[in-house]
């Protein structure tokens, strides 16, 4: 037997700038037309890592359709890195989107638009 093989454990080299929290979360995702559930092993504020038994989604975006957890819920992301397991499940690694901001929609010039919209629709009824 070769002993110069490393193990998974020392290839692994964390060159994340956030530490990773360990979690054992429930969580049902979509990509395109598949759904899927799967276990978030654990998770940083711009990365998730994901054990299942589904089919590959490297490359793909996918959607946290439900959560155990109000942290994950609607959040998105992109599958960056995959691998196999010796009991042949699948571990992901989905780098995570910013969560969307719900005023970002509208910037003050459009917020302001849509304001004086509605307070002139208001005036003429008013004087109608």
């Amino acid at each position: 037997m070769n002993n110069n093989l490393l193990t998974e454990e020392q290839v692994a080299v964390d060159k994340r700038s956030e530490p990773r929290r360990n979690c054992s979360v429930y969580v049902t995702f979509g990509s395109g037309f598949r759904v899927a559930t799967a276990r978030i092993m654990d998770y940083s504020d711009s990365g998730l890592r994901i054990r299942t038994s589904a089919n590959s989604y490297l490359g793909k975006t996918i959607e946290i359709i439900d959560s155990e957890s109000p942290l994950f819920s609607e959040r998105c992301g992109n599958v960056v890195w995959q691998r196999t397991l010796r009991n042949g499940a699948r571990e992901f690694g989905v780098s995570l989107a910013a969560k969307p901001d719900p005023f970002e929609a509208y910037s003050e010039s459009r917020f302001d638009r849509m304001w004086n919209t509605i307070l002139k629709v208001a005036f003429e009824e008013v004087y109608a």
